[in-house]
């Protein structure tokens, strides 16, 4: 049975870094985030990001 699931986002590059993280530190810039997606727009998630893989926690339930 699936408990639960989330996307993990390798994010790199300028064209995938740019408008979605950024440093508030002068002089520190992002070059590759990894992160965990947990929205509802998945699909979305997959389509602009290059590196998407699902994480899925599954239980499994043994008989007494």
């Amino acid at each position: 049975m699936q408990i639960s699931s989330y996307l993990h986002v390798y994010v790199h590059g300028r064209s995938e870094i740019d408008g979605v993280v950024s440093s508030e530190l002068p002089g520190l810039k992002p070059v590759h985030v990894f992160a965990h997606y947990t929205g509802e727009r998945a699909d979305e998630i997959r389509a602009r990001f290059e590196r998407v893989h699902d994480c899925v926690l599954y239980e499994r339930r043994f008989p007494v």
